[in-house]
C-alpha cells in the first residue's frame, strides 16, 4: 500500500482506530495515531502499550508495501493520560507535547548538541525507550524522507517553536 494511503487513512478525523495486515499474515491494531509513523520506505508500529502511560514499550518496522489490507475496529476509549509535571525529561513528557491540544511544533535539545524539530504530531512516534522523529518532510507527500532514533533520555532540554511576532 502506498504511504500516502495509509497516511490519509490514519489522519481521517475522528480517529478511526484500524488493524494493517500484512502480507507474512502478521496483523497490528492501531487505536492510537500517534502509534503509526510513516516514511517513504518505513512504517513504525508502537506495539505492547503500557496501560499505564499509554506509550508502546517496542516499535515494529516493516514496508508500506507489506501491508496487504486495512481493517476498521471499533473505537475505544485511548485518551492519554495527564500527568502532573515532572521535572526529569521522559518518554510521557515528550508524549504529553506531543498530543496536547492545540499541537504546538517543538525543538528537542540532545546532549549531544544535535537538534530535532518537530513541526507536525505525525513526525515524531514516542515509545518507552526510543523516540522515532521524521526528517527532511518530502514537498509533495508531506512524508519524512529520513527517520532519526533517539533516547528519551538523551533529551536535556524541549522548547516550543512559537511563530514570529509579526
Amino acid at each position: 500500500m502506498k504511504p500516502e494511503e495509509l497516511k490519509g487513512i490514519r489522519d481521517q478525523q475522528p480517529l478511526a482506530p484500524l488493524r494493517l495486515v500484512l502480507q507474512d499474515g502478521r496483523q497490528f491494531e492501531i487505536r492510537r495515531r500517534d502509534h503509526l509513523f510513516i516514511t517513504q520506505d518505513t512504517l513504525s508500529i508502537g506495539v505492547l502499550t503500557d496501560p499505564a502511560t499509554g506509550l508502546p514499550q517496542e516499535t515494529v518496522h516493516v514496508s508500506p508495501d507489506e501491508v496487504v489490507r486495512v481493517q476498521r475496529l471499533e473505537p475505544a476509549n485511548t485518551s492519554p493520560p495527564i500527568n502532573a509535571p515532572v521535572t526529569a525529561m521522559k518518554a510521557e513528557d515528550i508524549q504529553r507535547l506531543r498530543t496536547r491540544q492545540p499541537f504546538i511544533p517543538f525543538r528537542l535539545f540532545l546532549a549531544d548538541g544535535r537538534t530535532f524539530d518537530v513541526l507536525r504530531r505525525d513526525l515524531i512516534l514516542v515509545t518507552q525507550d526510543t523516540l522515532s522523529v521524521g526528517t527532511e518532510v518530502h514537498p509533495t507527500s508531506g512524508l519524512p524522507e529520513k527517520t532519526s532514533w533517539i533516547s528519551p533520555s538523551s533529551v536535556v532540554r524541549v522548547e516550543d517553536l512559537l511563530p514570529a511576532a509579526a
